[in-house]
Formats: structure tokens, sequence, C-alpha cells
């Protein structure tokens, strides 16, 4: 399984990762409550499995501080492998109540900012595409790590899915997607992501700005 998304090197890293017992345990802990949760019916908008997925999103923070790219990719390599999926716990089903449970969180932040047409938009798409993210985020760090300049081909391709993704939930209207980038310049919690960093904004927001000018 490992072979058919990463490198050898990458391989012998996930190894590693997995063999840290305590780094075991913890998820093992935080996959049995979350269950537990998703048993009780626990609405996904609800504050306790709000703070389930704060408590997931600060371990998978801790696994993406010490290998971004990997743990973004062993990410894609869970949701794609079903026998993945039933040796860890972690079904795709717990995925989705994790992932609403999170956008719960943001929508809460951006519903400051929009309008309540512009809200219920992203409330219907922001999790549509929320599983392309990882593996984006994992090529474009991959190429910050290399040097890739920002204006290269292969960034400037990238840059054209991250606007695509953006433009899921955020709509085609100006104005609206100038009120969400406001929001996530003010309010830090909305950029927060294990996989992301100030170093990777910049160098998307640089490649962006060679689309503007290549336009």
């Amino acid at each position: 399984m490992y072979d058919k998304y990463l490198s050898q090197e990458e391989r012998a890293r996930a190894e590693r990762m997995d063999a840290d017992t305590a780094r075991h345990e913890r998820w093992a802990a935080l996959v049995s409550t979350v269950q537990d949760a998703m048993t009780r019916q626990v609405p996904s908008r609800s504050s306790e499995a709000q703070a389930l997925a704060k408590q997931w999103m600060a371990l998978l923070a801790q696994d993406a501080a010490l290998d971004p790219v990997l743990t973004a990719k062993l990410h894609t390599m869970h949701i794609n492998e079903p026998a993945l999926q039933e040796r860890t716990g972690i079904s795709l089903e717990m995925l989705d109540f994790i992932m609403e449970a999170a956008n719960e969180t943001k929508l809460a932040i951006y519903g400051k900012y929009l309008s309540a047409h512009e809200l219920q938009f992203m409330r219907a798409n922001f999790g549509k595409r929320a599983n392309e993210w990882p593996s984006l985020i994992a090529q474009v760090r991959q190429h910050l790590a290399k040097g890739t300049p920002a204006h290269a081909p292969e960034m400037q391709q990238l840059a054209r899915q991250w606007i695509d993704l953006f433009r899921s939930y955020a709509g085609d209207d100006p104005q609206t997607q100038a009120k969400v980038r406001l929001a996530m310049e003010r309010e830090p919690e909305l950029s927060a992501s294990p996989w992301m960093g100030p170093d990777l904004i910049v160098y998307v927001r640089e490649a962006m700005e060679g689309l503007m000018k290549a336009a």
C-alpha cells in the first residue's frame, strides 16, 4: 500500500512514524472517543463535536510538524484505501464527522463577514472538495522545498487548482471573494491547517500574482 503512494525514503519515514507507540496511543484514544460520539449521534455542529475536531486537528498538526508532505500523502492514502480505514478504525464517515465539526467552527467566524445568502452558499459547498486540499498542499510544499520559482509553469498550474478550490466554496462574486480573503487575513483560525503555514501561503500568493500578470 505504501509503495502506491510513497517513495522508498518516505515509506521508511512512515514506518518510523507508525512505530511511535505514544503517537499510536494518542490517536487510538481519540478515535475511540470520536466513535463513541458518533454512536451517540452527537450532532457535528455541537460544541462537543467541535471540541473533538480541535483535538483531531491538534494531533494532525503534531504529525505535520514532523513531516508535512508525508502527513498529507498519508491522509490521501487513507481516503483511498478501505483496508487502511479498517485497520485504523478511522472510517470515511468519521473523517466527514470531524470535517463537518471543524468547518462549523470556521463558518461561525465567516458569518461575521458574510451576508446570510453568502454564508448559506458557503455552508452548502465548504466541505464538498475538502479532501482535495491535502494532496494539493503537499504538491505545493514539495515545490517550495525544492526551490521551484513561484512563476514556474508547474507552480502556476497548482495556483490555478488552488483558485478553483477557493472558488468552489467562496463562489464567483469578486465582492464575496474579497470578504472571504479579508476574513482569512484577520482571523488566524481560518488559515489554520496541519499542512499550511505562513511560508506556504506567501509562496502560493506569489504564484497567483504571477497568474494575474500573465493574464
